[in-house]
């Protein structure tokens, strides 16, 4: 589709996209070029948009020139991909088409190598390659399962040392399945972990156990709130605020409204809206509106007054509740 064909709500995606952007966009629809659908899913977060080419782009050449960023993809969902920062708004390609072949004439093959044992096919898992990262897959938790306790414990010990190199969130998933005082220590000690990602989860962790008193679990959860910067972890701490919303978790919510960058800003006015009885989920599309005045393309002054008014709200909904 071209400009005219697009919805008023894709227009205005269409009108916010950066100076760079929009003029890759015009010469790709001028060269024959067409839209085939305007997205806000990954890679692009709620405050921003995509927009998928039916063709690749012809109008010039696909590399990073000047404020243009490209990055060459290969998934099912698009390949080629230009941005500029804060990488809010999307110019992508369409997935590439594979030429079929037909496979080559099977050669004399030596015997086949004996099959993995349980704690290489785990290992396996553990390799991180792109559809791992980007659909947020574990590690081979139904291997592990099978394993014997004996075959456990050395992947215990390998997932605990990970850790204090420096590990991720599927490290302590693995150990959470593990399910031993060792490897529930490790997911304790992680709470302070220096990845915010990992801390988080080890946070959800404890509170899924209720393991740690109330008023450790509200510290863990502001701490992760203040420190929140990346969608994984803005994703993780927008989970672990709507367990916890004690009066303090909503204050920390309104500060980083106000103090955190453009993406933080706008989940976390969402996230209090909805805290506050106003919206019916943590990012309501029906109040989109109000929670993109809090981005960095608003203007700074209505910025300022947008967090007022959220701090109204706020400040209305604390003094309606039970005092103790």
């Amino acid at each position: 589709m071209q400009l005219a064909d697009l919805s008023t709500a894709d227009r205005r995606d269409y009108e916010n996209l950066p100076p760079a952007l929009r003029q890759l966009l015009d010469a790709e629809l001028a060269a024959g070029n067409e839209i085939a659908a305007v997205e806000h899913g990954f890679p692009a977060a709620p405050i921003g948009a995509s927009f998928r080419l039916t063709g690749p782009v012809r109008s010039r050449p696909r590399a990073s020139a000047g404020e243009l960023q490209f990055y060459e993809r290969n998934s099912s969902q698009y390949s080629g991909e230009f941005t500029v920062p804060p990488r809010h708004f999307f110019i992508l390609e369409p997935p590439r088409e594979e030429p079929w072949t037909a496979p080559p004439e099977p050669p004399t093959a030596p015997p086949p190598p004996a099959p993995p044992t349980r704690i290489e096919q785990f290992q396996a898992s553990m390799v991180m390659n792109y559809e791992r990262w980007h659909d947020g897959i574990g590690y081979d938790l139904d291997v592990l399962a099978q394993m014997s306790a004996a075959e456990r414990r050395v992947v215990e010990a390998d997932l605990i040392q990970r850790l204090r190199r420096g590990g991720e969130w599927r490290d302590l998933e693995a150990l959470a399945a593990i399910d031993t005082p060792a490897s529930r220590a490790a997911i304790d000690v992680a709470r302070f972990h220096s990845d915010p990602e990992v801390r988080a989860y080890a946070i959800e962790q404890a509170l899924e156990a209720k393991e740690l008193p109330a008023e450790l679990i509200e510290s863990d959860i502001i701490r992760v709130i203040e420190q929140a910067a990346s969608m994984s972890t803005l994703t993780r701490a927008l989970s672990l605020a709507e367990s916890c919303p004690t009066t303090a978790v909503r204050r920390a919510i309104l500060d980083r409204a106000r103090t955190g960058d453009s993406t933080t800003r706008v989940h976390m006015a969402g996230l209090l809206f909805y805290l506050c009885g106003k919206s019916e989920e943590p990012f309501d599309w029906n109040h989109r509106p109000f929670f993109l005045r809090f981005g960095d393309h608003n203007d700074d002054s209505d910025f300022r007054a947008a967090w007022r008014e959220l701090r109204t709200l706020w400040e209305a909904f604390e003094e309606a509740q039970p005092k103790p």
